[in-house]
């Protein structure tokens, strides 16, 4: 199984997990290892037991670990994008570009979370 996305990562070491890895590395990336060795730096951040599951699931792969600031951007986005808002209307009330409001929203539908047309 190979995995490529943020949400998938999220729901395999659940989302506290990922969210106190993303704390811990925001803005920065992660290899996750084919193999782990005994104390390994991805063990001791997220615990062995899903070390070895990160491992399995998409061992030699380089995560790359959003900031805060981009989470909340997200799920501000995509709970108004939810509620029915324009892109206009969320980027006015977001402080986004258009562009970025429309990246977030390409991005989120790419992964599969949600379809919306406005």
């Amino acid at each position: 199984m190979t995995i490529t996305r943020q949400h998938e990562i999220r729901d395999l070491i659940g989302a506290e997990t990922y969210e106190a890895l993303c704390r811990a590395l925001a803005g920065t990336s992660l290899y996750i290892p084919k193999r782990l060795r005994a104390g390994s730096t991805l063990a001791a951040l997220v615990g062995p037991k899903l070390a070895e599951r990160l491992s399995a699931a998409c061992g030699g792969q380089t995560l790359e670990l959003p900031t805060a600031r981009a989470r909340h951007n997200r799920d501000l986005v995509m709970r108004l994008a939810g509620e029915g808002w324009t892109t206009g209307d969320i980027a006015r009330a977001s402080g986004l570009s258009l562009r970025r409001v429309r990246q977030i929203r390409a991005a989120f539908v790419a992964d599969g979370e949600g379809n919306f047309t406005h």
